[in-house]
């Protein structure tokens, strides 16, 4: 399989980075012709995905974090608009949270000197093709895709704390966003009322945060939205609404517990057009990159993306197999 591998050096630990060379290595055992480039600025990712299409590769591997990932989408998608037919998009988890690529069960490190990247590789190389949902988020920033969340609010307004400082991500990991979080925590008090539109049903509520997920986990160990499935067609919704620091616990701990039925905070749903309005405007983030303020508009994409995924369990419960209809295929015949 022609293979493109799109590293991100900026990304996560440097003892990390040095696995890239082992993990490529891997790929080409298998049979794989790979060319590694490495990624320049903050769009480059996007472009070089987007080359890669015109270029004729069968896969595009991205060895970075869950932003570097979402750049990478973009550019195939991109393509995709121009109606082109997309390579396989397969993951080297080399971030800071990794949080797709602990969805799809991919071996994620811990203190970056596990072997980490050629375990993932092996992985990839026994992996299916399968055509996954794309997220389409429309801000006052514009317009893009994701495969993960956007989120309004609380949590946006951490990430852009975060983005501001990335020296800090970089050495403090998770623990600079916990930082940030418990830093805007007073500011809750404050919170305006938001207005969600849910395919066709009316939300409202002093909101602190909505978040929007086409994957299970969010923020490495929340499971945000239980349902979520890749392939479904459908996104998950979660509006957090009139928590205070004094009911802000119980909702906490119901949250972590998936419990949020029960909880008169909290409400879910799955829908496939999604907006976010809020007396003041709100930060917006996309697979945690901030992304402008609201209105937010979001809709689904179907089957707009292949997807190398795992044989794992946590891979088989995020997407399933194939549906009549759906693409699934063997990367290993290919190339």
């Amino acid at each position: 399989m022609r293979t493109l591998l799109i590293h991100n050096p900026a990304a996560g630990q440097p003892r990390l980075q040095r696995q890239v060379p082992d993990a490529a290595a891997v790929l080409q055992a298998a049979g794989w012709t790979v060319d590694l480039v490495a990624t320049t600025g903050p769009d480059s990712a996007t472009h070089l995905a987007n080359a890669a299409v015109e270029q004729g590769y069968e896969a595009v591997v991205v060895a970075g974090g869950d932003g570097t990932v979402n750049l990478a989408v973009n550019g195939l998608m991109q393509a995709r608009s121009r109606g082109r037919a997309l390579p396989a998009l397969g993951l080297l988890p080399a971030g800071t949270a990794n949080v797709l690529a602990r969805d799809l069960g991919l071996p994620v490190p811990v203190s970056g000197f596990e072997a980490a990247l050629p375990a993932a590789a092996r992985l990839l190389v026994r992996s299916r093709v399968v055509s996954v949902d794309v997220g389409l988020a429309r801000s006052t920033a514009g317009e893009r895709f994701f495969l993960c969340w956007a989120g309004v609010g609380l949590d946006a307004a951490v990430t852009a704390d975060v983005m501001a400082n990335p020296q800090a991500k970089r050495r403090l990991g998770v623990l600079f966003f916990v930082s940030n979080l418990l830093a805007r925590l007073p500011g809750l008090r404050h919170a305006p009322l938001y207005t969600l539109q849910v395919d066709g049903q009316t939300w409202q509520g002093q909101g602190v945060l909505a978040v929007v997920s086409n994957i299970q986990h969010y923020a490495v160990v929340l499971e945000m939205a239980p349902s979520a499935l890749l392939t479904d067609g459908l996104v998950d919704v979660a509006f957090f609404h009139g928590i205070t620091l004094w009911n802000g616990p119980s909702t906490v701990a119901r949250l972590l517990t998936s419990q949020r039925p029960s909880d008169p905070n909290a409400r879910y749903a799955q829908a496939a057009r999604v907006q976010i309005d809020a007396a003041r405007p709100q930060a917006v983030h996309v697979d945690a990159e901030p992304f402008g303020v609201t209105p937010l508009e979001i809709t689904v994409q179907p089957g707009a993306l292949p997807l190398l995924i795992p044989p794992t369990i946590e891979a088989k419960r995020l997407a399933p197999a194939a549906s009549p209809g759906q693409t699934q295929t063997d990367p290993s015949a290919a190339g």
